[in-house]
């Protein structure tokens, strides 16, 4: 794994683009997802949630070296990095979602 002062500037906003696009995803998710009850009920929760998330998010785009691609020209094994953090990203939250909905967790 790079270290993360060994960057450029491009790739410090490059990450941090991929961490507000990230957040934005989620944000969204849960304005399409839940209704102004719903939503109201769950706020606080994905305050506290989204900050953890992203750290996650950013370690695993590290990962997969998604910060050394340069924007103008997407190549398919860039493409293919893409969607190997998207997916280790969509099984986490699933696996997530899965332990938080366990009855040995909130009932």
């Amino acid at each position: 794994m790079p270290r993360l002062f060994s960057l450029t500037p491009r790739q410090y906003l490059i990450v941090a683009h991929d961490l507000l696009a990230t957040a934005l995803a989620i944000v969204a998710s849960f304005f399409i997802r839940f209704e102004d009850i719903g939503l109201a009920e769950r706020v606080d929760g994905l305050i506290r949630f989204l900050p953890g998330f992203l750290v996650y998010a950013g370690l695993i785009y590290f990962m997969f070296g998604l910060h050394t691609s340069k924007w103008r020209f997407t190549s398919l094994p860039d493409l293919f990095n893409i969607v190997r953090a998207v997916t280790v990203l969509a099984v986490s939250l699933l696996v997530l979602d899965y332990i938080l909905i366990s009855p040995q967790v909130y009932g």
